[in-house]
């Protein structure tokens, strides 16, 4: 029996993601799935941030179909000094 590890055709996690988005099955399903989350938006939450005037609370409201389509982005915080001290 053959270790994983000794295999010589490895694939690391980068390879995968590259591998993976410039699948054409890949890419088309991510279309069907934003374009889904964009039909959900318009059609049922957009409908109660009217009707409630959400636009009075949120700056961000109403998402346009750019927004839903948009990479995430990610803050991340942490204490005041998060900086390590080496002695």
């Amino acid at each position: 029996m053959s270790d994983l590890s000794e295999s010589s055709e490895t694939m690391n996690t980068s390879d995968f993601e590259v591998a993976s988005l410039k699948n054409p099955v890949y890419v088309r399903k991510f279309d069907r799935i934003i374009d889904d989350l964009q039909d959900v938006y318009s059609h049922k939450i957009r409908p109660l941030e009217k009707a409630y005037n959400f636009e009075h609370f949120s700056s961000s409201a109403p998402l346009g179909n750019d927004d839903i389509a948009a990479k995430p982005m990610v803050l991340l915080i942490g204490q005041y000094s998060t900086v390590r001290m080496e002695r």
